[in-house]
């Protein structure tokens, strides 16, 4: 364990990446699938236009998502210990 911690406080990128793909592991959990039909709801029940602006939509709205829970786990990631103790 002491060699990923070692690799990942040496390459940034790496841990970003390693964030990223728990994160997107975290939202194949159960919880999430209802929260699937609220949002093709809000999205497809408003007039979008069309199909690419509706896709638009969702990208920015995903990518959002994305982005904050990202930011969240690298600065808690950089605070150390501290959230695990909270």
């Amino acid at each position: 364990m002491t060699d990923f911690f070692q690799l990942t406080s040496q390459n940034l990128l790496l841990a970003v990446g390693i964030s990223f793909a728990g994160g997107v592991m975290m939202s194949l959990t159960p919880c999430v699938y209802p929260v699937i039909l609220i949002t093709v709801a809000v999205f497809g029940a408003r007039d979008a236009g069309s199909r690419l602006r509706a896709f638009l939509l969702s990208l920015t709205f995903a990518s959002a998502i994305i982005l904050m829970y990202t930011a969240l786990g690298i600065v808690s990631a950089l605070t150390g210990t501290l959230f695990g103790r909270i």
